[in-house]
């Protein structure tokens, strides 16, 4: 069974959406997340995807008033990333009800900050952000890209007790042409143990079933949602599918 997540990514407190990671590429969806929240709750969906924008820009969290609004609009399991660079941070974010942080830039760049987060909160959590850019790891709002590859970032995190994996090929985002199914499936043989969240290209229900078939464990909706290619109806479907 495949959980299925939607994704808000937030710029000065409303939803958006970037193609391929390029803050010059903004379109605007939502001016309220919480009401978004509040739709995929009764939806029957019970985790949604946010990314602070300019937090990841500014790489420190800025639109945390809006994720205290949209903690209060439905009792829905929110995973915040964005900008997170310290233990103060995660702390803070746990504390305002978010179920666990994504944390990308970080793990990739000061891994023993990052162990530190991981020995006090414990892997469930923390889930590791792998943006991928040539199979290299993609850092800061995917501006920067590090010398470290995707085997190893994610053999590296395994081995300190990490679990939860989110893995997105820039190259796909926001373009709605297909997720990176290859990837996946590799990804999954390489490392079963792994919990790995697809996300990136998703464009149509029949993505969602190849996604599942690779063996994903989760997919974020994005852009497909937002631009009618996934209907809430559709996404209910799969839901019960799945279950």
């Amino acid at each position: 069974m495949m959980e299925l997540i939607p994704a808000i990514d937030i710029i000065e407190g409303r939803c958006v959406r970037l193609k391929k990671g390029d803050f010059a590429s903004v379109t605007i969806y939502n001016d309220d997340p919480a009401d978004l929240v509040a739709s995929f709750y009764k939806a029957g969906l019970s985790r949604i995807h946010c990314v602070d924008l300019d937090g990841a820009r500014k790489r420190t969290p800025v639109n945390l008033a809006t994720l205290t609004k949209m903690v209060a609009s439905a009792p829905v399991k929110i995973e915040w990333g964005g900008g997170i660079t310290s233990l103060d941070d995660v702390r803070t974010i746990l504390s305002m009800g978010a179920d666990r942080v994504i944390v990308g830039s970080a793990a990739a760049t000061n891994p023993d900050l990052v162990k530190e987060w991981l020995n006090e909160f414990g892997s469930k959590k923390i889930v590791f952000g792998t943006d991928i850019k040539n199979y290299k790891i993609a850092v800061h709002g995917w501006l920067d890209t590090v010398d470290r590859n995707l085997d190893e970032f994610i053999a590296f995190w395994l081995a300190e007790g990490a679990r939860y994996f989110l893995c997105t090929d820039i190259s796909r985002d926001g373009l709605l042409e297909g997720p990176a199914v290859e990837l996946y499936k590799k990804i999954k043989r390489q490392f079963p143990d792994a919990f790995l969240i697809a996300s990136g290209g998703v464009s149509c229900y029949n993505d969602l079933m190849e996604l599942e078939k690779a063996g994903a464990d989760a997919a974020i909706v994005g852009k497909a949602f937002y631009e009618g290619k996934i209907t809430l109806n559709e996404m209910q479907t799969f839901i019960h599918h799945a279950g």
